[in-house]
Formats: C-alpha cells, structure tokens, sequence
C-alpha cells in the first residue's frame, strides 16, 4: 500500500518543521564554541603573540614538549579557520534576514539554513583537518596525552544534583 501524495507532503512539512530549529540550535553551538575559543585568547595573561584567532582548548591539549612542532600546522590551518568562521557569519546574517523577511519565503529560508548547514561542515572540515595533522606529527605518548586532554573537559560532571545510576534522573 502505498502513501498518498498528501500524506507523503505532510510528513515532510512536519520534519521541516523539527529540522529547522534543530539545525538552527546545533549550527549556533557550534558558532558559539568557536566564536568562544576564539576570544578566550584575548582573556589572561597571554602575550601578544597567544592573540590571534586561535583554537582554544585544541591548541592548549597539545603536549607542551610538542608545541613547537605544530606551530606550523596552526599557522597554516588559523587562515582556513578565519576564512571558515567569516564564511558561516555571512551565512547565518543572511539565514536571519530569510527568516524574518516579509512576506515569509520558506524556500528562501530553507536555502538560507541549508547554506548555514554547509558553512558549518566547511568549518568542521577545517577542524577535521587540523586534528589528522596533529596525529600526525604527534609521538604516540603525545597523541595519548593530547586526547586525555580533549576529554578531560567531557568528563567534568555537570552542574545540578548528583545522580546516581540506580535512581536515574530527577525530575
């Protein structure tokens, strides 16, 4: 039996209407981590030459001893990034304009999220990219020290009650 061409229509309709707000949320926390990397190095007691767009919390997992190694490997990567960064602020400047553009085109709108969705894998890319030539140079004690690194912040425990595994969460 197959679905009706309504029915097919109105499921759609209806994922659109999640997709858009998910999308949205996932494109600006990603925004938000990066612009937030970005401008811890403008805070503290960093020289100079520590401000610059930057990678945060991935630059500062590098072992200290392997720091100077993959200098060269930021250099070349903070352009791409800047480039990245100022390419998804474009696109999330016009996604706004789009969703609040009257009278209302969802066309244009979904165009507009569907660039913002681009520009942030183009980011990502860049991220992805870094990552494999930090590997790359890394000793294998170094890549281990530099991935505890990254997961140490993931293992923090959240604000709010401690749960335990028995209870389950608290309402």
């Amino acid at each position: 039996m197959t679905d009706a061409p309504e029915n097919r229509s109105a499921g759609k309709s209806r994922l659109r209407r999640w997709l858009l707000p998910a999308s949205l949320v996932l494109n600006l926390l990603l925004a938000g981590i990066i612009a937030g990397s970005a401008l811890s190095h403008w805070h503290g007691d960093r020289g100079p030459k520590e401000r610059r767009f930057g990678f945060g919390p991935l630059e500062y997992a590098v072992p200290q001893q392997a720091r100077q190694k993959l200098e060269p490997v930021f250099e070349r990567e903070r352009a791409n990034m800047r480039d990245a960064f100022r390419d998804l602020r474009r696109a999330r400047g016009s996604m706004h304009e789009a969703m609040l553009k009257q009278p209302y085109d969802p066309d244009a709108a979904a165009r507009a999220l569907e660039e913002v969705r681009d520009r942030s894998a183009a980011m990502q890319d860049v991220l992805h990219n870094l990552l494999l030539s930090i590997n790359e140079k890394l000793t294998p004690e170094e890549r281990r020290q530099f991935l505890e690194a990254l997961e140490r912040p993931l293992k923090k425990p959240g604000p709010g009650p401690e749960r335990s595994p028995e209870r389950g969460p608290e309402r």
